[in-house]
């Protein structure tokens, strides 16, 4: 997969805005967490979203950051038609 240097930077916004970098990050007072699906990891993504789009051999942990950034990707191109703008951009989140 090849990304855009913009779009890593867009991306890397969103880490700080969804976690501050901490992969181990889980947000217990969202709307998912309220569902039981609380966000995790360092882009705050519920657990079937990540299983849905990771990528292997990086698809066995949320946690991990590289596998987080993976997942997040191909669900901004699934979901956002790769409108990574869109998807990552602004203080709403995706």
């Amino acid at each position: 997969m090849s990304v855009d240097a913009s779009v890593i930077d867009i991306m890397m916004h969103r880490i700080g805005v969804e976690s501050t970098g901490n992969p181990n990050a889980i947000n217990l007072t969202d709307s998912n967490a309220q569902k039981g699906t609380p966000s995790m990891g360092i882009l705050q993504c519920i657990e079937s979203t990540f299983r849905a789009h990771a990528v292997a051999p990086y698809n066995n942990h949320i946690y991990s950051p590289f596998g987080s950034m993976l997942a997040s990707l191909q669900y901004v191109k699934k979901r956002y038609n790769g409108d990574f703008n869109r998807a990552y951009g602004g203080t709403a989140g995706y």
